[in-house]
């Protein structure tokens, strides 16, 4: 499998604290078909618990909240399986530390840090609760009050794992 952007995500603040939100719509790539997020999507950046952000960086730092963007939406959305979900994440995250300047090792370390924990303690967000239903119910709404709505078919109205 493999992931790149065609679209990255660019942000602005969102109208809840410790949330950011689409600017624009993103779309990433997986094996070369297009998946949107529209403008207007909200995510809480990268979910790095604060005792380990001195390690890991914080849930802000670009590298870590683009490649958390497609990770939170596919976890909310269930397109994919989530060990595919967290695929996504560690090579759009490997991506953009090698597009800092990374080396090919503290790139691949970085990337592989951050799927770690996702593999570990994912488990606990892969579900989704009333809040998170209510959140996807919201987004689809958006997304179908949208003239160019068919674009985002593929991925947020599609649901192939549970």
């Amino acid at each position: 499998m493999v992931a790149t952007w065609k679209i990255r995500p660019q942000r602005i603040g969102a109208d809840r604290p410790n949330e950011i939100m689409l600017a624009a719509d993103a779309c990433f790539l997986k094996d070369g078909v297009e998946y949107w997020l529209p403008k207007g999507y909200c995510c809480n950046g990268a979910s790095i618990p604060y005792l380990v952000q001195p390690i890991a960086g914080s849930a802000f730092e670009p590298s870590n909240e683009e490649a958390a963007w497609p990770h939170d939406a596919g976890y909310l959305t269930h397109t994919f399986s989530r060990s595919v979900t967290d695929e996504i994440m560690r090579q759009l995250k490997m991506q953009r530390e090698l597009a800092e300047g990374a080396s090919q090792r503290i790139a691949r370390y970085r990337a592989w840090k951050m799927w770690f924990g996702v593999r570990c303690f994912g488990m606990f967000a892969w579900h989704n609760g009333p809040k998170e239903l209510e959140e996807l119910h919201r987004i689809k709404k958006m997304i179908t009050e949208r003239e160019d709505w068919e674009k985002f078919r593929s991925f947020w109205f599609v649901s192939a794992v549970v």
